[in-house]
């Protein structure tokens, strides 16, 4: 039986009635958060973000939320140890926890379970799967459907900036990363720099685990790496990583372990150097405001946003930044504004978060003066 284009869409849709519903994300890796971040809103959804299991059972008791999609491997409180914690506070025995796992292992299913998570779903996230959960698992509500432009509406435009599709092909699916972020091209091509940025050198360290014989060291490595590349479609990576977690966690044969190590070599320097050669960071969104005209109050109103927007690890746009910096650019010095944009461009939050207090404590003091 064929299934039309129309029934297709349809069941990649959050039902109407639960639009707006309030989720807690809780992800453990930047990268990972901002996909399934994207993936979210991008379906209608309102996402509160916890990076580990503490700031999660926090979350839950105070920001309203009424499901749960959590992360198992964290940092600080991983997933099985939050979904108890949350399972026993005073009204939210029964709250929907829907588990998340990089790994296919009937014992990672199995933990999940006996936790208390009402089901398990795999990473990297399939969105068709992702909404008949969430269908299925988000209790009805009076909830108020989300009206602002979304994130993944914004960064739509432009000019590409990403590999040809022949230029990447049996390395990066570039089809599949962009569905997983709704299209948008420019939070893409951020997300497979940051991925070059932080695991370009994982070959060296896991050679380095793996003679060490520091194997569950370089099983989580590579566990890490899989949940991100595939993610992001990276599918060289993806694979090389599957097979020598895998081999790390059976039998560990020597001649298998060099074959894999040389393996996964080739796909990070493949994979790198095709994000390096061929992803360049799309042009800053135009705002069509005429930004001279904003008001000091408007200014610091944004200023403020944008630090709770960081606090909250949301995503933010070059047109979010850029609503600051250029009604800025007389009052600021340009060194501060350069950072902020770097700091957005990185998706470094920490470093975010300090730039919008220095911005602000500047404007007060024009305030002042």
């Amino acid at each position: 039986m064929c299934v039309s284009d129309e029934s297709s869409e349809q069941s990649l849709r959050l039902l109407p009635s639960l639009r707006g519903a309030p989720l807690l994300l809780v992800e453990g890796d930047e990268i990972n958060r901002a996909v399934s971040r994207e993936t979210l809103e991008s379906i209608g959804l309102r996402i509160t973000i916890a990076d580990n299991g503490i700031a999660a059972v926090e979350a839950v008791k105070s920001e309203g939320i009424v499901i749960v999609l959590m992360d198992l491997h964290m940092p600080v409180m991983d997933g099985p140890e939050a979904t108890r914690r949350i399972r026993q506070l005073e009204g939210f025995s029964e709250i929907p926890i829907i588990a998340m796992t990089a790994a296919s292992y009937a014992e990672d299913f199995d933990r999940c379970i006996a936790a208390g998570a009402d089901e398990c779903i795999t990473k990297p996230l399939q969105r068709q799967s992702l909404v008949d959960v969430l269908n299925r698992r988000i209790p009805p509500g009076d909830y108020q459907p989300l009206h602002m432009l979304s994130a993944s509406q914004a960064g739509k435009g432009g000019s590409s900036c990403l590999p040809t599709d022949a230029d990447a092909e049996g390395i990066i699916d570039l089809r599949r990363g962009l569905h997983q972020l709704a299209g948008n091209r420019q939070l893409y091509a951020t997300l497979l720099q940051r991925l070059d940025m932080r695991h370009g050198d994982s070959s060296a360290r896991v050679a380095k685990l793996v003679a060490t014989s520091q194997f569950a060291d370089a099983s989580d490595l590579l566990h890490t790496i899989k949940g991100v590349s595939g993610n992001l479609g990276a599918s060289l990576l993806y694979r090389a990583a599957v097979a020598f977690e895998a081999e790390l966690k059976g039998e560990r044969k020597a001649d298998d372990l060099i074959r894999l190590q040389a393996e996964y070599d080739e796909a990070v320097e493949a994979t790198g150097t095709l994000i390096r050669n061929g992803v360049v960071p799309e042009a800053d969104g135009v705002v069509d405001a005429d930004l001279s005209t904003v008001t000091m109050e408007e200014i610091t109103h944004r200023v403020s946003q944008l630090r709770k927007m960081a606090v909250n690890c949301e995503y933010i746009s070059n047109e979010a930044v850029a609503a600051i910096v250029e009604p800025c650019r007389s009052l600021i010095e340009s060194e501060l504004l350069d950072q902020l944009r770097e700091s957005a461009a990185d998706i470094d939050y920490d470093s975010l978060i300090d730039l919008m207090d220095q911005i602000t404590v500047e404007l007060d003091r024009i305030n002042t003066d």
